[in-house]
């Protein structure tokens, strides 16, 4: 127990075997907490470490203490990969780091190295094929979702037809009043 990641690795594994004993291992319910909990465990770490571009299942396993092969079961039980979760987490990140009105200033390639992507081709392809979108055009929406709606400029300014009300805007009902 002379390093960190061993005591990790121990005291995970006392975590589940007292899980085991405490629990009724009879029922088939109770047989699937300690993959269950080696899965959120394994996805917390993952998250935790999700701008990190090294993030590999292999580097998981290690830090986990088990196979690389036992992770990629424990994604089967949700119909997923190891590589279809971080993916898709990242692609979430990044998109919401585009619509986010504080981060004009960082432009996307730095967003994309932001959420562990160090392709930028890749994320721009595997962005457009999750979003239906660009990166480019996502930032853009957000950009005319934050604007005013009926923001003219003066030059176009076209004269209202009737007036003291503006083109769009719904005719005055006295009796709302």
């Amino acid at each position: 127990m002379t390093t960190p990641e061993l005591r990790y690795v121990v005291v995970t594994h006392i975590h589940e075997l007292i899980a085991v004993v405490l629990s009724d291992a009879s029922t088939k319910a109770n047989m699937y907490r300690v993959p269950e909990a080696r899965l959120r465990a394994i996805k917390a770490y993952i998250l935790e470490n999700l701008r990190n571009p090294e993030l590999s299942e292999t580097a998981v396993a290690l830090r986990q203490g088990v196979t690389s092969r036992y992770i990629r079961k424990l994604f089967e039980l949700e119909n997923t990969t190891f590589s279809k979760f971080v993916l898709s987490h990242r692609l979430m990140h990044a998109h919401r780091m585009l619509s986010d009105s504080l981060l004009t200033a960082m432009n996307i390639s730095a967003i994309a190295l932001e959420v562990g992507f160090s392709d930028l081709s890749y994320f721009d392809r595997t962005f457009r094929r999750q979003f239906h979108a660009t990166p480019s055009e996502v930032r853009q929406s957000r950009y005319e979702q934050s604007s005013p709606p009926h923001s003219v400029s003066p030059q176009r300014a076209r004269p209202s037809p009737e007036r003291g009300r503006q083109a769009d805007s719904p005719p005055c009902n006295p009796s709302s009043f």
